[in-house]
């Protein structure tokens, strides 16, 4: 099983915008069911650079009921400071 702080890079943000339409959610709606800060959220859905951990990625992909593989891969390379990690309050 790989590791959960292993980098995942979004595979595609309109499948991942697609997804949030498809179940009704808005940003803050699906971080607060994964249990991430809607900042988190945010950056994955509108922002350039859209890597998070394992465990942000799994989150994010249960939320939806999807499996983490159709939303993410792992990140060929990134810089951990870019890392989207914030947990909800």
């Amino acid at each position: 099983m790989p590791a959960l702080r292993e980098p995942m890079e979004l595979r595609d943000r309109s499948d991942l915008a697609q997804l949030m339409r498809l179940k009704g959610d808005t940003v803050r709606s699906l971080a607060d069911r994964a249990g991430l800060s809607h900042q988190t959220v945010h950056r994955l859905r509108n922002v350039d650079h859209s890597v998070c951990y394992r465990d942000t990625a799994i989150r994010v992909s249960e939320a939806l009921g999807v499996a983490v593989e159709r939303l993410f891969r792992p990140a060929e390379r990134t810089n951990p400071s870019h890392l989207s990690t914030t947990a909800a309050p």
